[in-house]
């Protein structure tokens, strides 16, 4: 029962307490109510400066990948302006790197989660108590 506990601790703290939002997720929920790559590329950027700005305490809300996105973002926004790029084929970018993005993040959880279990196996056979129980002369333990 212990260890169910704590694995299911393990569990929500990293899929369901963590507020963290990852700078490329501010541009895919844009991406559902905008229409036009401006216009996705601006509401994200928004969306992350704020979401920076609100959580100043949290050193780690900015970072050199999330500003390196958001130029990215802008610089495919232009090449749709410019007529270098469809709207079409410039969304197809994004979603395709918000994918590769997500697959990276569910594959570090999943790690964590899995080192987080194996962790807890490890003391779980640390902490095994052996018990003894004599019959006659013989003592069996397990």
């Amino acid at each position: 029962m212990k260890n169910f506990f704590l694995l299911f601790i393990a569990c929500l703290f990293l899929f369901g307490c963590a507020t963290r939002v990852s700078y490329w997720q501010h541009y895919q929920n844009c991406a559902v109510v905008e229409k036009t790559m401006k216009g996705i590329s601006d509401c994200g950027k928004q969306s992350r400066m704020n979401y920076i700005n609100e959580s100043k305490s949290n050193k780690k809300s900015r970072s050199v990948l999330g500003d390196e996105y958001m130029l990215w973002a802008e610089l495919l926004a232009e090449r749709v302006k410019a007529g270098e790029l469809s709207e079409a084929a410039a969304k197809m970018k994004l979603l395709e790197r918000n994918q590769m993005l997500a697959a990276q993040q569910r594959a570090r959880e999943q790690a964590a989660l899995r080192s987080a279990i194996q962790s807890m196996e490890h003391q779980q056979q640390q902490n095994k108590s052996m018990t003894c129980t004599t019959i006659g002369s013989t003592l069996y333990c397990n």
